[in-house]
C-alpha cells in the first residue's frame, strides 16, 4: 500500500483502522441485480425443499466463523417457536438468491465486518434484515422498513428478529440500493482508474 498511487476502500473503518496516509476513496462493492433478483417466496421453498408454514432465519455465515458470531445467532433464535436458523455455507450464487427469497430474515451478528455483500444481497431480495451495527449496514439499510440494527444482548436480537417477522412483509430494499448496482460501482472503479493515470 506505501508504494500505490491510491487507494480504495470499501468502507471507512477499513482506511481508518490501518490510518491511510495516501490518497484514496470509499468504493463499497457492487450487487449484481439480475442474480438477486426477486422471486416468489412459496415457489422458492418449495424448490429447496423447505416447510411452507415455518418461519425461517437465514444466518449470513458458516456457523464455524468466529467472526461471525453464530453462538448469539442461536442463542437468539432458540426460543423462537416454530422458527429455524439456515447457515449460509456451501452455496453458489444462484443458490443464494433463492435462499434469500424463501426465508424470512437475514441475520447479522458478527463481531466486525468491512461492507458486508450478503447485506446489499439480502437488499436486492427486498428480504427484512437484522443485524448487529458493524461496517457499514447500517448506511447500506439507510430507513428501509422492516430492517433493523441490534445490540450483542441475545434478548435484544431476538426480540428484532420478532420485530422483523410481524413486519410480515418484504421490504423495499432492492429500490433502495439501486445505485449500488454492479455496473454502477464499476464505472466509478474505472473513472478513478482513468483520473489516477492521468
Amino acid at each position: 500500500m506505501r508504494l500505490s498511487a491510491y487507494n480504495i476502500f470499501v468502507h471507512k473503518s477499513i482506511r481508518d483502522k490501518i490510518n491511510a496516509k495516501n490518497k484514496n476513496s470509499i468504493i463499497p462493492c457492487g450487487v449484481n441485480l439480475n442474480t438477486f433478483h426477486l422471486s416468489n417466496m412459496m415457489e422458492a421453498r418449495k424448490e429447496i425443499h423447505l416447510d411452507l408454514k415455518k418461519k425461517y432465519v437465514l444466518f449470513a455465515g458458516s456457523f464455524d466463523n468466529r467472526i461471525k458470531n453464530s453462538k448469539l445467532a442461536i442463542e437468539s433464535v432458540k426460543n423462537i417457536s416454530d422458527t429455524e436458523l439456515i447457515e449460509l455455507k456451501g452455496y453458489n450464487r444462484n443458490q443464494v438468491s433463492l435462499l434469500m427469497n424463501a426465508c424470512d430474515v437475514i441475520l447479522i451478528t458478527s463481531f466486525s465486518e468491512g461492507s458486508p455483500q450478503v447485506i446489499k444481497e439480502a437488499m436486492a431480495c427486498n428480504l427484512p434484515i437484522v443485524s448487529t451495527d458493524v461496517g457499514d449496514v447500517k448506511e447500506v439499510i439507510g430507513n428501509t422498513e422492516g430492517c433493523y440494527i441490534t445490540s450483542f444482548d441475545p434478548k435484544d436480537v431476538a426480540e428484532k428478529i420478532k420485530m422483523a417477522l410481524d413486519f410480515g412483509k418484504r421490504t423495499n430494499g432492492r429500490e433502495n440500493i439501486k445505485h449500488l448496482e454492479i455496473n454502477i460501482i464499476a464505472k466509478r472503479i474505472i473513472k478513478l482508474y482513468n483520473k489516477v493515470l492521468a
